[in-house]
């Protein structure tokens, strides 16, 4: 399901083997590589770790997963430590070859994908004072389209029965509205699907929003915090800021770990003494869209300024990276 055509090749069991392995690479390089060794069938002559090596030192630039289930101890990793565009593991549970391939496929996906970068500044205002230059890719694959006066387009748009329903879910669905009122739920609701029709009309992966529609912006239609949430549960990138670089990194997660990222401060509330991230986001569906897991959510205002934001509850006792 992430558009990548996997082809097996016969287990190598000799030198010869190994060299044409390396041949059929240059000749057509793929876009990734992952090796197994994790059948007892061929323990001869992968057991002292040597083909491994010889096929990442000979592979080129070949994203490269080496696996196999078989920790051996007494030899230490499959291969060095250190090698550039190489992921090792030694695990029994094969399921890894999944993210073996979310992995090695990565970079390619990344030279396919595209970002919005949406502003609510009017196009010349927004190519004077801009502070991240986003007109060609980034370094590591993505092109982005531009949409300056990003709320212009927003105006366009009609509180329709679709932006109602989706309001009253976000009601309906949280833990406790506290201080927004319906206005502002609607204005929230309303971002999410503008945005979800720039997204989809544009073929991008994702959006970053930048200026007065991300952190603390004051008066109508306010932040758009709770559909930048959304979007991440829904396996799409959503950032703001304005900061491409996390744009990129936030669709790596989703690419590699299925997973969505969070955008942040981190601080400290001494009465409970717990760490929480404030300023900008968080995703409910932490665990990834496919999860059925959801996180007990609040819906606030933005410290006394009239808007509507999500306050994420993330499960305690559950590692974070």
């Amino acid at each position: 399901d992430i558009g990548v055509e996997v082809r097996f090749r016969n287990p190598m069991t000799t030198d010869e083997e190994v060299a044409g392995l390396l041949a059929d690479l240059k000749k057509a390089p793929p876009a990734g590589l992952i090796l197994c060794g994790h059948t007892l069938r061929t323990w001869d002559y992968w057991a002292e770790w040597t083909p491994f090596q010889a096929i990442v030192d000979g592979r080129g630039d070949i994203p490269t997963a080496v696996f196999f289930n078989l920790p051996n101890i007494r030899l230490g990793p499959p291969v060095r430590y250190g090698s550039p565009l190489t992921y090792t593991c030694t695990a029994p549970d094969v399921s890894w070859l999944e993210t073996s391939l979310w992995l090695v496929s990565a970079r390619e996906r990344l030279k396919q994908a595209r970002l919005m970068y949406a502003s609510p500044k009017p196009k010349e205002v927004y190519e004077e004072n801009r502070i991240h230059d986003v007109s060609s890719n980034h370094l590591l694959g993505p092109g982005f389209v531009n949409f300056p006066d990003y709320l212009a387009i927003y105006h366009q748009y009609e509180k329709s029965d679709e932006i109602r329903q989706l309001a009253s879910f976000c009601e309906k669905t949280a833990k406790r509205v506290i201080e927004p009122e319906k206005n502002a739920i609607l204005n929230t609701a309303k971002h999410y699907v503008v945005l979800r029709d720039l997204i989809r009309k544009n073929n991008c992966q994702g959006v970053v929003l930048s200026g007065s529609v991300c952190t603390g912006a004051p008066g109508d239609p306010g932040p758009a915090c709770v559909a930048i949430s959304r979007l991440n549960d829904e396996g799409l990138v959503g950032t703001c800021e304005g900061d491409p670089d996390f744009g990129v990194a936030n669709l790596v997660s989703h690419m590699i770990c299925g997973r969505p990222s969070v955008m942040g401060n981190c601080g400290h509330l001494t009465a409970t003494n717990t760490m929480v991230i404030s300023h900008c986001y968080s995703p409910t569906k932490l665990r990834g869209p496919k999860d059925e897991y959801r996180a007990a959510c609040q819906l606030r205002d933005f410290h006394g300024r009239p808007a509507c934001v999500p306050q994420v509850f993330w499960p305690e006792g559950e590692k974070v990276t």
